[in-house]
Order: structure tokens, then C-alpha cells, then sequence
């Protein structure tokens, strides 16, 4: 269909006379389902025979938006050159530039002394994926602490791995399919993610829930290595694969058995009746739910071996320099996290020279 997969370069008249011939075409009856400038807008609906939108299409200055089976994606059309052949026209991604140069001017402005040279890489990056109109953007290893306000909205694939974000956008480009943000120190997500993200990777956080409403149509969690300490009580009905291993989870919820493909649940402090009822229900005979993977992690040892730990970690910040004081700070925390949540990866690459001195 036309509407939902586009060519690549589009005018917004052509849009105006596509409805117009399906209003021709369709059934008497189903007419009005076709609707054409809804509420005075630029805004084309195709509603299903229950009166509900089916397909939405949203023209705005310089690109339109279309939401269907639940995905939204933006597209943009060249109103001087409308025969162009490119993907976006100069017109287009100059305007596109402009903008994204102005929202990224002010985040390197506001970036700390210490993270201005890896800010200038992130936005060389950015700049260089409106250029090429690439579909994934790679934030991974530059240490960031903030994101700017904005990111290229035609972006299938996000990957923000490694870094020291403690928070993402509330709103996140609206075609994203798959999304890393993990080894980050996020402590909560947006309230909402793109709906059309089937890959999220969220593990090696400190997350102490899960996002509110996950995608419908996820297909791989990974949330391993974080602080949940529950799940919530159902999840999208595709989802095929979940990891949570190594987090503070007491049980798992009944729901979570009804259609996932394997969950991976290893190491959480798991209560001897939360065990006894999970060996019980995937030994059944007639157990047709996941694979599942579970053990306990042993916290009264981890709670024994605590106070020398933590006189170890105390004496090395004490001998530290003034200038590796912080870094070393920082490495405890992630230590001490690691400890606590009973890991299995501990990742310190960025300060092996203050671990070795």
C-alpha cells in the first residue's frame, strides 16, 4: 500500500489525492471512514468498521507522520523540487541541520570540561547520520552524561551503550526498532517508548522497575544486572525472550509464565517458597509455558563479607590523588553496586589506570 510504504520522495498534494480517490473507491457505506483534513488540519484517517483510526497521516513543515498497526514513521517530501530523486532533498536536510545544529550547539555549551571533547565526537556523529540519512545511530563509549533534547527522528536503531547516562529523553525518535542503553547508570526509563521497539536492552543499569508500558509488539527484553526488586504483572504478548538475571527479585509473577519463549531469572534472592513453586510448575507434566532458568543468590555470604569490603574500598579512596579521588569514587560505586545485586559482569575499563596506580 502507497500510504504505509511510500516512495521516496512524495508532495503533499499526491497525499490529498490518494484519499480522494479512495473515497471514490470505497463502499457508500464506508465513506465517511475516509476522512480528509480532520479537524482543520493537514490530517488524512482511515478508520476500521468499528469508527477507530486505522491509519493516521499527519502532514507537517517539511515531513509527514503516519501511525499505522500501531507505528509511527516520518518521511519527508521536497515542495520546490517535487520530481527529486533522492531520498530527502538538500532543501530538506539542510533545514534538518539547521535545526539539530541549534538543539546540539546548546547541549555542547552546557557539557562539563571533562566531557566536552567526547560531546564534539557525539554530535559529529549525529551530524554525519542526518547527512546520510543512516538508519542507526551509535552513541556508545563517549562517557555522556546527558543526551541532547532531541535525536534524528529517522533512526531505526539506537545505541547508547557505555556511557554514564542516569536518564534518557522522554521522547525518543518514533521509528526506533531496537534500543542498547545498556552498561549506563539509568535509574528510571521515559513513561512511554516508540511503540514499534521489538529489541530493548536495558541491562547493567540500576533500574529499580521496568518501563510503565513496554512496546506491544517487544520480542527481547534484556534487564539483567539491575535492582528490580518486582515485575510488573503482564507483558507485551510478543515477547519471546526476557533476562532479569541478577537483579533483587523475591518471586516471579503467575503471568509471566503464559508466552514467552525463555526467561532467564538466575541469581535473585528468590524466597525457598518462590523456588519451591517454580521447580514445581515446569516439572508438571502437562507444563507448556517458557523455558526457565532460576537460582539463588546467596546474600547472607555477600552480607557477611560487606564491612571488609568497604574498609578495603575506604583505605584506596583515602590514598587516592586529588585528581583520581573522583574516578575512584565512581569505581567503588559501581563495586559496591555490583556486590549488592550479585553480578556477573563488572565492567571498570574506563578506570584501569586509577586501579592499577
Amino acid at each position: 500500500m502507497e500510504l504505509c510504504h511510500p516512495p521516496q520522495v512524495i508532495v503533499p498534494e499526491n497525499i490529498s489525492s490518494t484519499f480522494d480517490r479512495l473515497r471514490e473507491l470505497a463502499f457508500p457505506a464506508l465513506m465517511d471512514n475516509i476522512q480528509i483534513h480532520t479537524e482543520g488540519l493537514n490530517q488524512f484517517c482511515i478508520l476500521d468498521t468499528n469508527s477507530r483510526e486505522a491509519l493516521v497521516l499527519t502532514i507537517e513543515p517539511n515531513h509527514y507522520t503516519i501511525t499505522w498497526d500501531g507505528v509511527t514513521m516520518m518521511y519527508s517530501y521536497d515542495i520546490a523540487h517535487p520530481q527529486a530523486g533522492s531520498a530527502i532533498s538538500d532543501t530538506v536536510l539542510l533545514s534538518l541541520l539547521d535545526e539539530y545544529e541549534a538543539i546540539c550547539s546548546e547541549w555542547l555549551n552546557n557539557a562539563p570540561h571533562e566531557e566536552a571533547e567526547n560531546r564534539n565526537t557525539a554530535v559529529t556523529r549525529i551530524r554525519d547520520c542526518l547527512t546520510n540519512q543512516s538508519a542507526e545511530l551509535n552513541l556508545n563509549n563517549l562517557h555522556l552524561t546527558t543526551l541532547p533534547a532531541r535525536l534524528p527522528e529517522h533512526i531505526t536503531v539506537l545505541t547508547i551503550t557505555h556511557n554514564r547516562l542516569s536518564e534518557l529523553p522522554e521522547t525518543l525518535p518514533a521509528g526506533l526498532q531496537q534500543l542498547d542503553v545498556s552498561h549506563n547508570q539509568l535509574t528510571t526509563m521515559p513513561v512511554t517508548l516508540p511503540e514499534g521497539i521489538d529489541n530493548l536492552n536495558i541491562s547493567n543499569n540500576q533500574l529499580r522497575q521496568l518501563p510503565l508500558t513496554l512496546p506491544v509488539g517487544l520480542r527481547q527484553l534484556e534487564a539483567a544486572n539491575n535492582r528490580l526488586a518486582q515485575l510488573p504483572d503482564s507483558f507485551p504478548p510478543a515477547l519471546e525472550w526476557l533476562d532479569v538475571s541478577h537483579n533483587r527479585l523475591p518471586r516471579l509473577p503467575q503471568s509471566i509464565f503464559n508466552n514467552f519463549g525463555a526467561i532467564m531469572a538466575e541469581n535473585n534472592p528468590f524466597t525457598e517458597q518462590a523456588m519451591h513453586n517454580l521447580q514445581t510448575l515446569i516439572s508438571a507434566l502437562d507444563y507448556r509455558g517458557p523455558q526457565v532458568y532460576f537460582s539463588q543468590v546467596d546474600t547472607d555470604l555477600i552480607s557477611q563479607n560487606i564491612p571488609a569490603y568497604e574498609a578495603a574500598w575506604s583505605s584506596w579512596i583515602e590514598s587516592a590523588s586529588t585528581a583520581e579521588a573522583g574516578n575512584r569514587r565512581i569505581a567503588v560505586d559501581r563495586m559496591r553496586e555490583y556486590l549488592h545485586n550479585g553480578g556477573n559482569h563488572l565492567d571498570l575499563g574506563e578506570f584501569i589506570p586509577y586501579l592499577l596506580a
